[in-house]
């Protein structure tokens, strides 16, 4: 994972490994480095220090995730915008939280 610098973002890399040497799927690993790199990305949108970051701030990430409309699967123009499910969005929390459980204790 990469940060906005295209850099290697290092506690990602190592949340990445460890899961790999969990024996994780590589699927886990895919969706779960999605679901980091999204809270990654919100924050840096906003100017937030994801080592930093509140239990506000976790919930807003988790109302965005609702309330932000999904990439257009097509590019007809009258498409309907899309939103994940809060579902989905719990799912994405998930991979976060573990992703943050894995810095706190290996900082």
């Amino acid at each position: 994972m990469t940060d906005e610098s295209y850099r290697l973002h290092h506690e990602s890399c190592l949340f990445l490994a460890s899961l790999r040497d969990m024996g994780r799927s590589f699927n886990t690993e895919k969706a779960y480095g999605i679901r980091s790199a999204m809270l990654l990305t919100w924050c840096s949108e906003r100017g937030l220090d994801w080592k930093q970051i509140t239990l506000l701030d976790l919930a807003r990430f988790l109302r965005w995730l609702v309330d932000e409309p999904l990439p257009p699967r097509s590019l007809r123009v009258t498409a309907l915008p899309r939103f994940r499910l809060e579902k989905s969005a719990n799912a994405v929390m998930t991979g976060v939280f573990e992703f943050l459980r894995f810095c706190s204790r290996n900082e």
